[in-house]
């Protein structure tokens, strides 16, 4: 199978570089950059491929992650993020992004941090921002992809 590195990849991409910058200095992902992606994304998927697998995504995402952000281990942000990613490559490439992102937090936990108090208050400094894990995440898993296909 050639997965390859497309348009659409960077297209995630780009999505998930303001995700990152945003989450990093704010410690909020605006809805205003993850609401339309999350219309493009099914637009743009019910045109050139198929529907349903970005409603799966999106609606699989969203349930999935409704009850961390219930429990407030994640916010409303992280939680569109993760709908944004499911429209727009469906339910287990989002979910993959995530667990990565997830397994790198003990790894970058510290170099974030101290990034974080350039931009945040100490309190805030202190609260992983899942945006850039994720958006680690799908640097290296497009890297591992490029490795692999050559």
């Amino acid at each position: 199978m050639h997965m390859g590195i497309n348009i659409e990849v960077g297209v995630v991409f780009i999505f998930l570089a303001v995700v990152a910058y945003q989450d990093l200095t704010t410690r909020l992902i605006r809805d205003w950059w993850t609401l339309p992606w999350i219309a493009f994304f099914l637009f743009y998927n019910g045109v050139q491929h198929h529907l349903e697998p970005s409603i799966i995504g999106l609606v699989g995402m969203g349930v999935l992650l409704f009850i961390p952000g219930l429990l407030g281990w994640l916010g409303g942000g992280d939680w569109k993020m993760g709908m944004a990613l499911g429209a727009g490559g469906g339910l287990v490439p989002a979910l993959l992004l995530f667990a990565l992102g997830f397994l790198l937090a003990p790894l970058l936990k510290t170099w974030l941090q101290r990034v974080s108090r350039r931009y945040v208050d100490e309190e805030n400094a202190k609260l992983i921002p899942v945006g850039v894990l994720v958006f680690v995440a799908d640097i290296l898993f497009s890297v591992g992809v490029l490795m692999i296909e050559r």
